[in-house]
């Protein structure tokens, strides 16, 4: 008698392998996404920034020992930026807009810009 098909022990296994392949590649692969969130996160910021930047040498002198303070929604109004704006973290465009703002201020060398959602302005 001639039978096609696999044995019992043939696709255990096949499952084991498949098992063990997934069990070494899931972390790396979460890591990698991890990576890449941090990084687009850290490219939206600096973006931001460079948009406050080109804001600010357009519309004012800026004096050492002064603080400047822009808000996104300035940013997208003055069309420094465009909409959507969003991050990894799931972060709504809406709060980004209205509660995000990008500071300046110089200490004594160089300007230091952040990116932070404590708007003083």
């Amino acid at each position: 008698m001639n039978q096609k098909g696999f044995t019992l022990v043939e696709i255990i296994g096949v499952l084991t392998i498949l098992t063990l392949i997934v069990l070494v590649a899931f972390p790396n692969i979460l890591g990698a996404m991890t990576k890449t969130e941090e990084k687009m996160d850290e490219a939206t910021e600096t973006l931001l920034i460079t948009n406050a930047k080109n804001y600010w040498n357009d519309t004012t002198i800026m004096a050492e020992g002064s603080n400047y303070c822009v808000r996104i929604k300035t940013l997208i109004k003055q069309n420094y930026t465009k909409t959507p704006i969003s991050t990894v973290k799931k972060e709504k465009e809406e709060e980004l807009e209205n509660t995000y703002c990008v500071t300046a201020s110089h200490n004594g060398t160089k300007w230091v810009y952040q990116l932070t959602n404590t708007c003083s302005c």
